[in-house]
């Protein structure tokens, strides 16, 4: 599914990446170990193409991502997700807008339909929707903003 091909990055003098080769294969877990500044959030920054390699390629389902058009990256975006370790929410929605705002922006789903699929999402991750739809991330801990943003 996923196929890095000689891989580098550079910020300022630091070679982060060097040559990386990795195979994430379709259904299978791969986990990416390392020291901290080791490169793994500058490997997974890539995939999602928030980061632009120096040099090497990014495959994913045969898709070069380094020279693909915004249509080609978007519809490979909707297959892949992620996790950023803060949560990454927007401040200023509650947990029902942070969990809607994708479903809103990239489907064609009805209000209730939206309504429906945030609270089955926060149940998957084994919260109360009556008890966290209505508060802010700055009333959440941050386990609950992990599975907010997971949500």
């Amino acid at each position: 599914m996923i196929v890095i091909k000689n891989l580098y990055k550079k910020f300022g003098d630091k070679q982060v990446l060097n040559g990386i080769d990795l195979e994430i294969q379709e259904f299978k877990t791969t986990v990416i170990l390392g020291l901290s500044g080791a490169g793994k959030s500058t490997i997974i920054k890539h995939i999602v193409k928030l980061l632009i390699p120096d040099s090497g390629e990014i495959l994913i389902d045969g898709v070069n991502i380094v020279t693909a058009d915004d249509k080609k990256l978007l519809k490979l975006r909707k297959h892949l997700g992620y996790l950023f370790q803060s949560g990454a929410l927007f401040d200023s929605k509650n947990v029902f807008d942070n969990i809607a705002f994708a479903l809103q922006e990239h489907t064609n789903m009805t209000k209730q339909q939206i309504k429906n699929r945030v609270i089955e999402l926060i149940e998957l991750v084994n919260l109360k929707p009556d008890e966290v739809i209505n508060l802010f991330p700055d009333e959440l801990s941050g386990g609950l903003k992990k599975r907010i943003g997971l949500a």
